[in-house]
């Protein structure tokens, strides 16, 4: 059983270190990276509702239904922050570059 975890713990760590490095290489080339983002974002906070769920066993299927939605919305909410203010930083970029090209 604790193989399991650990495997599954390596593969959550590997799919989070791939999202990063996409961004990461994205941002140097100026793309926007929604998806990459989004997909950050609910694994850095899925464990939150698995945390309460393991810290408290007897939450009825409402209680825990509303654990769910709550993560659901928060974790869309930031996403939709941060996809924003990335792609309005890639935007301010793109136009400097190009008025840096339009200088020379």
């Amino acid at each position: 059983m604790g193989v399991s975890y650990l495997i599954g713990g390596a593969a959550w760590l590997a799919v989070l270190g791939y999202f990063a490095w996409r961004i990461l290489n994205c941002r140097k080339m100026l793309i926007p990276v929604n998806q990459e983002i989004s997909w950050v974002v609910y694994l850095l906070t899925l464990p939150l509702p698995i945390l309460v769920w393991v810290l408290f066993p007897d939450l009825s299927r409402a209680a825990s239904a509303v654990v769910f939605v709550v993560w659901l919305v928060v974790s869309g909410y930031i996403s939709y922050q941060l996809n924003h203010r990335f792609n309005a930083w890639v935007e301010e970029e793109k136009k400097k570059k190009k008025e840096e090209r339009e200088e020379f």
